[in-house]
């Protein structure tokens, strides 16, 4: 188990790893005066530049060298060269190819619009892999043919729990900061597994023995270009060896804490950035960290704001005031949406009643609206339709009519019969309507019409239940 140590600018500091309990092994991080890494996991990185006066050296955001050959950028920031492999990019920034030095093949790379990788190629065409998503999720790979060659079923962005490769299954491990940690065959039996430093690079590989698989750190794909180790974020590529992404935040954002380049706040295990352009915190109390960081923002804006106003600058003055403003709303909504989560879900099953606010007899669990006659206690259900498909879902009885209804005519398949079951909360429903999928053959199965897998199988997972 990861423990981590921070300063007082949240910045990551140290990392104890523990076995049983015990400390077995400690990885240390420290920044120049930019916000960027100086060191590495315990190692040095080489983090300064010549300074354009000739001046000697000076602290860099992006290190000037890795293994021994230097690292080039281009005018608008985008490293174009990293142990001798050469980067190109498109217009908007995306990375579209990677050319080893000879004899090594250059892959290239397209994205869509919705800045999602589609397609892997080699220049000399022995490697394609086209990708198939849903949502912001790659669910499968696909041949030169468009034959479906592996598929990953997710329960969440980038938390990927199952891929299957031809016959094989295996079942995905992630920690609490969302890394690939191990892998698990059908029956529960250790495939080995994969350790990381704070900022991505692989340090320990067990699993690939037994399967190959591309899923890692923060639940992304992992590439090896050229011996360059890459993570897909999306709107950029993360370079995990040197610490810093491949080009910088298109958003110019900058972080008083990090760099351009940099991680959010210079500490993974607080933040994510699955993106590559916006910081999500990390968490159980992810919504309490994204407001605490609003209100810093605004701070920061704040000064920024005084200091225009007294140097003179009052439209920029004025642009930075309003942005602080702005960042405060966003820390109060944070603050304020776990309440207004929490009483929206009592109308669905968390304990209160939807027009008098009075607690249930049980003090969760059961909604009942007053005046209306009609019961809104949640539950699960499944409908059968006159083909003999079924469709399994969540919610209350007048859901489950709805759900029915709107079955039958997408489908032009009536809905015939419904076997409703009430639960005493909301998580106890969904892990009713995971059970009742499994019943069914899953989403997978034709005989039903369900789609995408339950947020029950989750919570079944963390409960024991699988």
């Amino acid at each position: 188990m990861p423990v981590g140590a921070t300063p007082a600018l949240d910045r990551l500091t140290s990392v104890t790893r523990e076995v049983g309990g015990a400390p077995v092994a400690l990885e240390t991080y420290a920044f120049n005066s930019l916000g960027a890494l100086k060191t590495h996991a315990g190692a040095p990185v080489d983090d300064q530049r010549p300074r354009l006066d000739g001046g000697g050296l000076a602290d860099a955001a992006v290190p000037a060298t890795a293994g021994g050959q230097p690292i080039t950028l281009d005018a608008a920031g985008r490293l174009t060269a990293l142990r001798g492999v050469s980067l190109g990019y498109s217009g908007m920034g995306y990375l579209i190819e990677a050319a080893p030095p000879i004899p090594g093949v250059s892959q290239h790379f397209l994205m869509d619009a919705s800045m999602r990788r589609v397609l892997k190629a080699s220049a000399d065409g022995a490697e394609v892999e086209r990708y198939a998503y849903e949502g912001a999720n790659r669910v499968a790979v696909l041949d030169r043919f468009g034959t479906v060659t592996e598929s990953t079923l997710f329960d969440g962005v980038d938390h990927p729990i199952r891929l299957k490769r031809g016959g094989t299954t295996v079942f995905l491990e992630l920690d609490l900061a969302g890394h690939v940690r191990r892998l698990r065959a059908p029956g529960g039996g250790d495939l080995g597994g994969y350790r990381y430093s704070a900022f991505g690079k692989q340090l320990e590989d067990t699993a690939s023995a037994s399967f190959t698989q591309p899923y890692r750190w923060k639940g992304r794909p992992r590439d090896v270009l050229g011996g360059v180790e890459t993570y897909d974020m999306r709107a950029r590529v993360w370079l995990p060896e040197v610490g810093v992404f491949s080009a910088i935040d298109e958003l110019a954002y900058h972080d008083a804490r990090s760099t351009l380049w940099g991680w959010p706040g210079q500490s993974p295990v607080r933040w994510s950035d699955p993106y590559g352009r916006g910081v999500t915190p990390r968490g159980p109390d992810f919504l309490g960290l994204l407001g605490d960081a609003a209100f810093q923002n605004a701070a920061d804006l704040r000064d920024f704001a005084v200091a225009d106003y007294n140097a003179g600058n009052y439209t920029s003055a004025y642009f930075h005031g309003g942005l602080a403003f702005d960042m405060a709303l966003i820390g109060v909504a944070a603050k304020a949406l776990p309440a207004i989560v929490d009483a929206v879900a009592m109308t669905e099953g968390g304990g209160r009643s939807c027009k008098t606010g009075a607690r249930g007899s049980s003090g969760r669990g059961q909604a009942t609206a007053t005046g209306g006659g009609e019961t809104k206690q949640t539950g699960s259900y499944t409908n059968t339709h006159a083909s003999g498909k079924t469709y399994s879902g969540k919610g209350s009885r007048t859901r489950s009519q709805q759900s029915g209804r709107r079955q039958a005519r997408a489908n032009d398949d009536p809905h015939t019969a419904t076997d409703w079951t009430p639960a005493e909360n909301t998580r106890e429903a969904f892990k009713q309507e995971s059970r009742r999928l499994d019943g069914q053959g899953g989403v997978e199965s034709p005989s039903n019409y369900n789609e995408v897998e339950s947020p029950g199988k989750r919570f079944r997972i963390e409960d024991g239940e699988l």
